[in-house]
């Protein structure tokens, strides 16, 4: 009985192991918003960029949308987050 409980134990922890190395393989997505550049009023929803391995490479993207965006004359600026995939700032979708 014990050496079933030990199995069941070494199961459960193997599993554990598999999964938090998974969860830490997800895809970082950089999402945007307008942002109007004189009064802060967003303009709009969140909307996906891209997907990176890391979320160092996504923050990198993020700092050269927000270089390139400020390198053109508009009254538009951007709010930008790095999340993971599982992660959507839309909130959930509607049924």
């Amino acid at each position: 009985m014990q050496l079933r409980r030990r199995a069941g134990l070494v199961v459960a922890l193997v599993l554990l192991a598999s999964a938090s190395a998974a969860s830490a393989e997800c895809t970082w997505v950089l999402w945007t918003q307008a942002v109007d550049a004189r009064t802060r009023v967003t303009r709009g929803d969140w909307n996906p960029v891209a997907g990176y391995n890391s979320r160092q490479e996504c923050a990198v993207a993020a700092d050269r949308f927000n270089q390139d965006l400020a390198a053109w004359p508009s009254s538009i600026t951007a709010n930008t987050a790095c999340l993971p995939d599982t992660v959507d700032p839309r909130g959930p979708k509607a049924k």
